[in-house]
């Protein structure tokens, strides 16, 4: 599979911008005797993508790929489902910026593309 999922839809992945990574969630409060007074370890998924994504959705075969406009749909969202290329299925939000940078200088929107970066991270419930 060279898509991911997000809410059902499918977006091309530019395996050259795939960064995955563990994040370690560290916070220690101290004392003002320099006593540790609170400690939280944890490491949280997190995801990044270069996606390819048409301007207009379409679907060929039985996949139906995602528009622009339902990426932005779905990065306005608190949580949405995401199946990565191998199989995987988590809840995720999106963090950071949604920037979109199209393929050609020109913009005929029907038929544009555009290289959008995701940051996904994975719901700890």
């Amino acid at each position: 599979m060279r898509y991911i999922l997000l809410d059902g839809k499918a977006y091309r992945v530019q395996y050259q911008l795939y960064q995955p990574a563990k994040r370690a969630q560290r916070v220690v409060r101290w004392t003002t005797n320099n006593k540790t007074r609170a400690q939280t370890f944890g490491v949280r998924d997190e995801w990044t993508y270069g996606l390819t994504v048409p301007y207009q959705g379409f679907t060929e075969g039985n996949v139906t790929y995602g528009s622009l406009a339902d990426l932005k749909v779905a990065y306005a969202k608190d949580y949405v489902s995401f199946q990565d290329p191998y199989g995987g299925s988590y809840e995720v939000y999106m963090v950071g910026e949604l920037r979109e940078q199209p393929f050609q200088p020109w913009l005929d929107q029907a038929s544009s593309k555009y290289t959008v970066q995701v940051t996904l991270v994975r719901r700890v419930t």
